[in-house]
């Protein structure tokens, strides 16, 4: 019985070691996590697509607790996107992110993405 208890113990730790708290990124899609201290919650985020001069809104986020993400499926093989904001304080610039299939993305950052990079 002692042994049993044992083995239902380790098969338990091991399962628990297995799962991971990290969000899963599936195939056909990709997975932007930014991080900004000293920036106000409520601030507006926007991940845009540029074509031939021309931005459209792909993606908008709430800056709650210093973070925000987006997430969106991919067909081809890497997408060049943009992340901007025209909250205040926010500078009119853009950081250009390149994005995959099955990617995760995190860009961290502070005061209104003046200091801002794409770490991963």
């Amino acid at each position: 019985m002692k042994r049993l208890k044992m083995w239902c113990i380790l098969i338990g730790l091991m399962v628990m070691g297995s799962c991971s708290f990290e969000p899963k990124v599936l195939d056909g899609e990709f997975l932007i996590e930014g991080y900004l201290k000293n920036v106000d919650d409520g601030a507006i985020i926007m991940l845009y697509q540029f074509e031939n001069n021309t931005g459209s809104v792909v993606g908008c986020d709430t800056v709650v607790n210093g973070r925000f993400s987006f997430r969106d499926t991919i067909t081809c093989g890497v997408r060049k996107l943009s992340i901007g904001s025209i909250s205040k304080g926010f500078p009119g610039a853009f950081l250009n992110i390149w994005v995959a299939s099955s990617t995760k993305t995190v860009i961290e950052g502070e005061d209104e993405m003046n200091k801002i990079e794409a770490i991963s």
